[in-house]
């Protein structure tokens, strides 16, 4: 079931891109919120939360593919990346107004640490290697 819903918000994410490229390349500035790797970062939580074994690699390895997919097709994932961190209460507080069947996992210091460190290393090593990107506290 893991496998499915990575492969449906990658999807989504790849639609949001396609059309943010054919909007920029008419001279629109786009902003997007939420990013691919938000997905890597998330299947890297439940993978050490819940036991799914394999999908952080598999989400990383579809990010990949993801990247190589645009650039065969002379497109970009973004140009400036700003990755937005908030502390441990600030998230809390945010996650609880959501109502999300998972809360638990949502609340719990060590996955947002988890999520935290991966989306900080993706946007360092990854995205800003390939763009203008910047951290914001």
């Amino acid at each position: 079931m893991e496998e499915y819903y990575q492969d449906q918000l990658f999807r989504v994410e790849m639609q949001k891109i396609r059309k943010a490229n054919k909007l920029r390349l008419q001279g629109q500035n786009i902003v997007i919120d939420k990013s691919a790797i938000a997905t890597v970062a998330t299947a890297r939580a439940f993978e050490l939360q819940k036991g799914f074994n394999g999908t952080f690699r598999r989400a990383y390895m579809k990010y990949k593919d993801m990247l190589e997919e645009l650039k065969d097709s002379g497109l970009i994932e973004c140009y400036i990346f700003m990755l937005l961190t908030a502390d441990y209460d600030t998230i809390c507080k945010r996650n609880k107004t959501r109502n999300h069947i998972l809360e638990g996992i949502w609340l719990d210091e060590e996955t947002i640490a988890n999520q935290r460190e991966v989306l900080e290393k993706m946007s360092r090593d990854i995205v800003g290697s390939i763009s203008r990107n910047k951290e914001i506290s």
